[in-house]
C-alpha cells in the first residue's frame, strides 16, 4: 500500500505527475525493479518501473513502524545506470 505524505504530494520531478508515480507503484512484476533496505524489515525503497507512456521512472518510499504502508518522497526521470539495471533486472 502506498500513500502521499501528509503535506500532500511532494518530490516529483522532470515534470511527473502523480498519476505516472500511481503506474509504475503498481507496474507488473515482470517490469517492476525494487530495492528495500535494509533487507530485514526494510524503511527506504526504490522502485525502477515504467509509466503507462512507456516512461521508465524511478520512485522513493520510506516507511516507519510495521503498518506495511509506504510514504512516496519522490520520483524522477530513470538515470541511464538505472535504465541498463532495469533492462538487465526485466529481460
Amino acid at each position: 500500500m502506498y500513500r502521499w505524505p501528509t503535506e500532500g504530494v511532494t518530490g516529483l520531478r522532470d515534470g511527473l505527475t502523480p498519476r505516472e508515480v500511481i503506474e509504475a507503484l503498481h507496474a507488473p512484476g515482470a517490469l517492476r525493479m525494487d530495492n528495500r533496505v535494509p533487507s530485514r524489515e526494510p524503511t527506504f525503497m526504490v522502485v525502477c518501473a515504467p509509466t503507462d507512456e512507456q516512461r521508465l521512472i524511478t520512485v522513493a518510499c520510506t516507511r516507519t513502524g510495521g503498518d506495511g504502508v509506504w510514504t512516496i518522497v519522490g520520483a524522477r526521470d530513470a538515470g541511464m545506470t538505472e535504465r541498463q539495471m532495469w533492462r538487465k533486472h526485466t529481460s
